[in-house]
């Protein structure tokens, strides 16, 4: 009697250390992740900047300048060049450069408003090429903030240029809003970029196992962000509607490595939103906004946004609410950044808050996050601070 009643409680005590670990397991996915504040960069300029690139080697940094001006800065902060690319010349741009960004040691590539990679020497002294725009047509303008669509990359240990172009297809011919669901299967807007041969080749950017083209729900065209690991040559591709970042092996095999599912407690799983289709009047879902990969790491982002039950309230009361004072308050309330952090293949954690104010501008491979808050500083100032902060180990 005595060795049942001491196996029961044996059984019973390895059930509870089995729930215990599941639910360890499961907590950790949205525990929150612990940054500290390691330094801060300062650069004294009065336009408010934006950090395209990091050449770690080198210890520089290309930035952008709202009034459109390029910035080589070094790691003192010191502007060493400030190149003049903007113009109709013959070695600019145009009217504005969308981003630059090291290309190997030499060589710096700057694409224009239009998408096309102008190619120059690391100093900016010669344009060396300018390759041609991977747009068909201007279906979509989108105008990112603290990120750029593209990044220089290497496919088989050559320079290359990846990224994600939502204006690669013509409506004329992929037409979202005919082709419903279909369009998933036909639209392809992620790309590479091989600089040295000059040849364009886009690539899967609606994986199979993405929940909507799985399943045959229309969300709209949802196009990828994207993003490449320079550390680990892996590339990644998030979709602003799922709950599913998607990182590949490498630019020259394509091939899917992980299919990670993700989940914030501020954030319904996409099912919820799907009654008779997918259910945003309001714009209220919260759309995945930005992607980084730095070591084996990859960090997510979406905004919380005002209900729609908040939007047909004041609907109700005003038609125009959109400019009213308690659109504002309802924005100061529910509009908030939130991150999920992902590791080999699984999330591991969530960020609620960042220890300084200020956006994801910049992430290094090492994992020091530059946070920029220079367009909106929390104290007005003439110069602009990147402070870099980093995930507490």
């Amino acid at each position: 009697m005595t060795r049942i009643f001491t196996l029961a409680i044996f059984c019973v005590l390895l059930v509870c250390q089995s729930c215990s670990q599941s639910e360890t397991l499961g907590h950790s996915e949205i525990s929150e992740v612990s940054l500290e504040l390691l330094d801060s960069l300062v650069v004294d300029v009065l336009d408010p900047l934006e950090m395209d690139d990091y050449h770690e080697e080198k210890g520089l940094y290309l930035m952008r300048g709202k009034s459109r001006k390029i910035y080589l800065v070094n790691e003192e902060g010191e502007v060493l060049q400030e190149p003049d690319i903007i113009g109709n010349g013959p070695d600019q741009v145009g009217g504005r450069a969308v981003g630059c960004q090291f290309l190997g040691d030499d060589r710096i590539v700057c694409m224009d408003a239009s998408s096309k990679f102008h190619i120059y020497d690391s100093e900016f002294k010669n344009k060396i090429n300018v390759l041609a725009s991977p747009m068909k047509g201007l279906n979509t303008l989108v105008i990112n903030n603290y990120r750029l669509n593209f990044r220089t990359a290497a496919a088989n240990e050559k320079p290359s240029i990846f990224g994600v172009e939502i204006n690669s297809f013509s409506y004329s011919d992929i037409n979202p809003t005919e082709l419903k669901e279909d369009f998933y299967k036909k639209a392809k807007v992620a790309f590479q970029y091989a600089v040295e041969e000059e040849e364009l080749e886009f690539l899967e950017s609606y994986p199979d196992q993405w929940m909507p083209k799985r399943e045959g729900v229309y969300v709209g065209e949802s196009y990828p962000l994207s993003d490449f690991n320079r550390s680990t040559m892996e590339y990644a591709l998030l979709h602003g509607v799922g709950d599913q970042l998607f990182v590949y092996e490498g630019l020259g095999s394509n091939s899917l490595k992980y299919a990670i599912d993700l989940r914030h407690p501020e954030r319904a799983p996409l099912q919820e939103w799907i009654t008779d289709g997918f259910n945003d009047q309001f714009g209220s879902y919260p759309r995945f906004n930005d992607l980084r990969m730095f070591g084996d790491y990859q960090i997510v982002k979406f905004n919380t946004q005002v209900p729609a039950s908040v939007h047909r309230e004041l609907k109700a009361g005003n038609e125009n609410y959109g400019v009213s004072p308690e659109w504002r308050e309802a924005l100061e309330k529910y509009f908030r950044p939130y991150y999920i952090l992902a590791k080999a293949g699984k999330q591991v954690g969530i960020i609620n808050n960042f220890p300084v104010p200020g956006h994801m501008d910049y992430v290094s491979s090492d994992g020091v996050v530059y946070l920029n808050d220079n367009r909106k500083p929390s104290v007005e100032r003439d110069y602009n601070v990147f402070y870099k902060v980093k995930i507490r180990e």
